[in-house]
């Protein structure tokens, strides 16, 4: 549904069409496929999630940076139009195929545990289990952590996607090109990667509200400079700090909700989370 979602919109013809196909794009890509993805790795780790998300992270992070500007070429080339049919085409052939052959769940379908830890019982059927504390919707949501960190991620949802999507606009107030912008685009993605790194090492050892404090701490500071990077030095600032939100907001939502609260309900759990922040 995804790639017939971005072929549609190489139809858009006015801001009605635009706006649902904005809703279909950030709903079935940035919402449901990476709340699959995150549910099923989240599914196969347990001591190690913290550094398996920031592997996850690593590489979002090193394919962001490429694809901006691989798009911009092709706009500079080519007709809007094409290259969202080009999209759409790409996830049918190359997305569609690869998650139907490689997709696995949950470890316990296939005898085995996260971090391939012994089980505590096994069952008739030859599938697996050990004792793990899980935590239903409605028990989580009854817990402040869950609103605070819920709130945490609105956060960067918000001022963090309008900073992306109004990037070229802010850069060329402040004089700054489009191809400017897009390589600062690519350098985030670059802090991002490093970021993931060592924070995926803070999540699974210190307590997840330091981290939160580190990733508001970097929106704050990548807000600021919005309005005052005239500079080129305060550009690799603002790279390192917006770079620093995304790699540490990766990393710690892949692996709060079940670190927190189990794997059992997490699909249940992730989903609210991820419905309020878009």
């Amino acid at each position: 549904v995804f790639g017939l979602v971005l072929t549609l919109c190489s139809l858009i013809t006015g801001p009605c069409m635009l706006f649902f196909a904005f809703v279909g794009i950030r709903g079935l890509g940035q919402g449901s496929l990476s709340l699959v993805s995150l549910t099923s790795i989240a599914n196969w780790f347990l001591l190690k999630r913290g550094r398996m998300m920031s592997f996850v992270t690593l590489i979002f992070a090193l394919f962001h940076g490429v694809y901006v500007n691989v798009l911009r070429i092709l706009l500079e080339t080519m007709d809007w139009r094409q290259v969202f049919i080009m999209l759409g085409i790409g996830v049918g052939v190359i997305v569609v195929p690869v998650f139907g052959l490689l997709m696995r769940d949950r470890p316990e379908d296939y005898g085995l545990l996260p971090d391939n830890m012994q089980p505590s019982k096994t069952k008739n059927d030859g599938t697996v289990e050990f004792d793990e504390e899980s935590w239903t919707l409605n028990e989580a949501m009854r817990t402040p952590i869950l609103w605070i960190f819920m709130f945490a991620k609105m956060l960067p949802s918000a001022w963090g996607t309008g900073l992306i999507l109004h990037q070229i606009s802010i850069f060329a107030e402040l004089n700054h090109s489009s191809q400017t912008a897009t390589e600062t685009y690519a350098l985030m993605s670059l802090f991002s990667a490093i970021s993931a790194i060592g924070f995926g090492y803070m999540v699974d050892t210190f307590k997840p509200s330091w981290v939160v404090v580190i990733q508001m701490s970097a929106m704050m500071i990548a807000n600021i400079l919005g309005i005052y990077m005239t500079e080129t030095w305060l550009l690799v600032v603002y790279a390192i700090s917006f770079g620093l939100v995304m790699g540490v907001g990766g990393v710690f939502d892949g692996a709060v909700w079940a670190n927190l609260y189990g794997r059992q309900h997490q699909g249940s759990i992730r989903g609210f989370v991820f419905t309020s922040g878009v």
